[in-house]
């Protein structure tokens, strides 16, 4: 009797199992969608762990604990947005540079004290000059970053001006600005017709407009003149013909602007090379002289 009830009891609980199985419980949308994004964003996250590399999971560890220690570590923040390099591998290379700069004259004075050449060589020297390194190598990469930074907010600066014109032109022919924009900078090649570009794209899918996009990317590179297109943009897109007059006269005054600054650095050049054309006469004319005055002082 008690082994038929047992039977009769799983049997009964396999036919429930399966009626559930078939007929599933309804799940609540929000609860759902929660579960779902929860388990999406730890398989994103594990799968970017993954495949990160060794550096940059030092430099997340790095710049986090400078974070916490209150330094400053997003000075260089539109430099960095420029030349596409990210937070953690700029203070990655600047913490590797300033180790070797430490360790280079130790390591130095150590391979010439083993090989028996620098006997002569104390270990005061490179105890001294180590951290002198260790500070010169370590701001190398902000030298670095800032002259091409600088090399490329000129080139971009330079672009501005034939991306005016070129947006000018699209308006002539019949287009509003949202469509002259984009239209503008596909006809360019070069990365910085391909910066400007791929900032109005975001703008339409993000739902902003491209003059915003271009004000927020001139800030976040830090170009005034492409933060004040964008302000004068939002000021005049109503009116296609004020439109192609601001352009046109914000075109030539930016050239006008980079012929100055030409001019200024070729000037700066000339002066340069005189200063170099002067010293080495100047030496010539001792290297001549100092015979004849050495023999004069010997009498």
């Amino acid at each position: 009797m008690m082994w038929a009830s047992l039977c009769g009891a799983g049997v009964g609980a396999g036919l429930l199992l399966l009626g559930l199985a078939a007929l599933p419980v309804r799940t609540d949308l929000v609860a759902g969608l929660g579960r779902w994004e929860t388990q999406r964003d730890r398989a994103v996250g594990a799968t970017a762990v993954a495949h990160d590399s060794l550096r940059a999971r030092w430099g997340h560890k790095l710049v986090a604990a400078l974070r916490r220690r209150g330094v400053n570590v997003a000075r260089h923040r539109s430099d960095l947005a420029l030349t596409d390099t990210t937070l953690e591998d700029h203070w990655t290379t600047k913490f590797l540079l300033g180790g070797f700069g430490f360790l280079l004259p130790i390591v130095f004075v150590g391979i010439v004290t083993a090989a028996g050449v620098g006997v002569g060589v104390g270990w005061r020297v490179p105890t001294f000059v180590g951290p002198v390194l260790g500070v010169l190598f370590f701001l190398l990469p902000d030298l670095g970053l800032a002259q091409e930074a600088n090399a490329r907010r000129e080139d971009l600066r330079r672009v501005l001006s034939s991306y005016l014109d070129l947006v000018a032109m699209q308006l002539a022919g019949g287009r509003g600005i949202p469509e002259a924009l984009p239209a503008a900078a596909a006809i360019g090649q070069g990365w910085a017709f391909e910066q400007l570009g791929e900032t109005i794209s975001r703008a339409r899918y993000a739902g902003t407009t491209p003059w915003v996009a271009l004000a927020e990317l001139g800030r976040t590179v830090d170009l005034p003149e492409l933060r004040d297109l964008g302000a004068a943009l939002g000021l005049v897109a109503d009116d296609g013909a004020k439109v192609r007059q601001s352009l046109a006269v914000r075109s030539a005054s930016q050239r006008r602007r980079r012929l100055a600054d030409l001019k200024a650095a070729a000037d700066k050049t000339n002066q340069s090379i005189e200063i170099a054309l002067i010293g080495l006469v100047v030496g010539l004319l001792l290297f001549l002289g100092y015979p004849a005055v050495s023999n004069m002082l010997a009498l």
